[in-house]
């Protein structure tokens, strides 16, 4: 069973309260294990905060206080993975290397950029998009759950407002079919924070003037279809978002989550780099 959206005082019994109604609950449903915290599928907010409480998470992670962690290894809970984020300079553009592997795919398999913008408008275009992300991430991301046709309607009308060919790039072949992609946006954190869960009466105007200010953007999510994984399209997205960062004056990038198991969090060697938080997926045997 998943268990998502933890949150009590820091008191032990009122914690045990809690996971003993979510684990008599599994039980009645023939499950033995709890873990999470997870979301109802991978694009949303999981894993708990255990390093890195000094940092403003992006929107789409969690934050949580330091006793959070003790009370869960305190109720019996142990590690199953952590997840890595990094803080990048943003405008130092890509290794010469990886602009020259980046031209050579793109001549040689017939590729070229599209238009995100263009794509938000066009709803075909928007399903293949996510189903796109399905088929990237269902063999290779830990605990992935592939998006549901309500969740892509739901994920469509509240993240792609956010995107633009600003500070993000999608990638076509030569019949237009999508290849890869790689999507980032500007913070808006500071300016939730400073909204207080209103967008009303002046809300709306942080929000606006977050949405205009690339200083610091959240790299989100990237990735190839199958079929085009292992041939170096990954450089190409990368070149691309670094010649926009430069452009629109994007100097520091968050990246999302990686599990720290995954060899790709390594492309972050490549680029001035420090470490950002550190996030945790806890599971237990039901009793």
């Amino acid at each position: 069973m998943r268990f998502g959206w933890f949150d009590c005082i820091d008191d032990l019994e009122v914690a045990r309260a809690l996971f003993k109604a979510a684990g008599d609950w599994a039980r009645s449903e023939g499950m033995d294990e709890i873990h999470g915290p997870l979301y109802y599928n991978t694009l949303g907010k999981q894993g708990m905060l255990v390093e890195g409480f000094e940092n403003i998470p992006p929107f789409n992670c969690l934050y949580n206080y330091p006793y959070y962690n003790r009370l869960m290894e305190s109720l019996g809970f142990v590690k199953e993975c952590d997840w890595l984020q990094y803080k990048i300079v943003a405008n130092h553009g890509v290794p010469e290397k990886a602009r020259r592997v980046a031209k050579l795919v793109m001549e040689r398999y017939n590729l070229h950029s599209g238009s995100i913008d263009a794509l938000k408008k066009n709803p075909e275009q928007v399903r293949k998009f996510f189903k796109v992300y399905n088929d990237s991430f269902s063999q290779s991301v830990y605990n992935f759950i592939p998006f549901t046709d309500e969740e892509i309607a739901e994920e469509a009308e509240s993240s792609l407002r956010f995107i633009s060919d600003k500070a993000s790039c999608i990638l076509f072949d030569e019949n237009d079919e999508i290849v890869a992609f790689g999507i980032s946006f500007p913070s808006i954190s500071k300016a939730l924070q400073k909204a207080g869960g209103h967008l009303f009466p002046f809300g709306w105007y942080h929000l606006w003037r977050a949405l205009h200010n690339y200083e610091t953007t959240d790299l989100m999510i990237n990735g190839a279809v199958p079929e085009w994984q292992n041939r170096g399209v990954s450089a190409v997205y990368y070149k691309e978002i670094a010649d926009k960062a430069v452009k629109i004056g994007n100097r520091w990038a968050i990246s999302n989550p990686q599990i720290e198991s995954n060899s790709a969090v390594n492309i972050w060697n490549s680029y001035e780099h420090e470490p950002f938080m550190r996030r945790r997926c806890y599971i237990m045997k039901l009793p």
